[in-house]
């Protein structure tokens, strides 16, 4: 792996390293990007648009305040540390907490997703018609199931999390169960879709997870995932420092792989489908913003969406930097504090890549 140090601009860096063989033509095929949206760089906007970035700023209040919670039976039974509340179910496998910001955190995510993909839930192509059960893994709030639900009236859709932090009230094709994704899969039905998203903070085998998911789809079915790659990448300034949220992703990443969590999956999605059985590959990436610099309105929406919620998935991760790093909780407020500012500044060109992948089991007859 490159050093962050090494990081170029963003209009030169390429998100996929390519194979132009002519078998990996046939195994990964692109799918059209969303309107506006770049799949191998972003360029700086030097003139700013104060209109767009006042509106994105009233839309992001509006959803914080206008939010409501459904609170469940099981909260008294949820664990609390440093302040914030984690899940008990498997106490410990996850490193991230579950109360009200976290789920705030998720269901601005969950948006930010929609208009990243142009409203689309998912990117596999399956006529709704025909689709008739679907699994959604790691459902956190559970609103893509409850959207999916509405889309898709025929379907049975079903989340499952480590944390009972969904609504009461959903449509009536959608339920939700407590379950750990990295225990053996005990599902007696078969599913047309089976659909993840930013799992990485909690998937400890992901070969595993796509076998299994492989074993729980019918024929033709297709599995989803949608994953963000660390580390940070950033445009380098005059004097090549590295930024604070840059650092923060590097142990992050070191963090993780003390307890079996691989933050750098996603770049490794396309051979574990194939390796599972998996044909039709479809992998792509895009770059998100950190901050409304880029050029491009949609651009300027993902990035103000998305560095309200990276600044809270600094804080967020806490746990990781307490339990594994050993560090104290106020060295990591302080921590956080500081890529906040950093971030809210817009000072330094930061990005992530973004994974967009989704591949069929093959049919019967194949």
């Amino acid at each position: 792996m490159s050093s962050a140090s090494d990081q170029g601009r963003p209009d030169s860096v390429e998100l996929a390293e390519p194979d132009h063989s002519p078998q990996a033509e046939q195994r990964f095929q692109a799918f059209p990007l969303p309107h506006n949206a770049s799949a191998s760089s972003l360029e700086a906007d030097t003139e700013g648009d104060d209109e767009v970035a006042c509106s994105i700023d009233s839309a992001i209040d509006s959803w914080r305040s206008a939010r409501t919670q459904s609170v469940t039976s099981s909260a008294a039974a949820f664990q609390y540390e440093n302040g914030r509340r984690y899940h008990s179910y498997r106490e410990g496998s996850y490193h991230l907490p579950n109360d009200e910001n976290e789920q705030d955190r998720l269901d601005m995510q969950h948006h930010l997703y929609r208009i990243a993909l142009d409203d689309r839930l998912f990117l596999a192509p399956l006529a709704k018609e025909k689709v008739r059960s679907v699994l959604d893994v790691g459902c956190g709030t559970g609103l893509w199931c409850i959207d999916v639900a509405d889309e898709i009236p025929n379907a049975q859709i079903l989340g499952s999390d480590l944390s009972p932090i969904q609504p009461g009230m959903v449509p009536p094709n959608c339920k939700f169960i407590v379950d750990d994704c990295n225990s053996d899969w005990l599902f007696d039905e078969k599913f047309d879709l089976i659909h993840t998203r930013a799992m990485t903070p909690g998937m400890k085998d992901w070969p595993r997870y796509v076998r299994q998911a492989f074993d729980h789809l019918k024929p033709g079915g297709y599995i989803e995932l949608h994953e963000i790659y660390i580390p940070i990448c950033y445009a380098k300034d005059a004097n090549d420092t590295i930024p604070k949220f840059v650092q923060w992703s590097h142990e992050l990443i070191g963090a993780g792989s003390k307890v079996g969590l691989d933050f750098m999956a996603a770049k490794k999605v396309g051979e574990m489908l194939q390796d599972a059985g998996f044909v039709d590959i479809n992998v792509r990436w895009q770059n998100w913003p950190v901050g409304p610099w880029a050029k491009g309105e949609k651009n300027k929406i993902i990035g103000r969406w998305w560095a309200e919620d990276l600044q809270d998935a600094v804080r967020n991760t806490a746990a990781l930097f307490t339990r594994v790093l050993g560090w104290k909780p106020e060295e990591v407020e302080v921590y956080a504090a500081t890529i906040a500012n950093e971030i809210k500044s817009g000072n330094r060109h930061m990005w992530t890549e973004m994974c967009f992948a989704y591949a069929r089991k093959p049919g019967v007859s194949e």
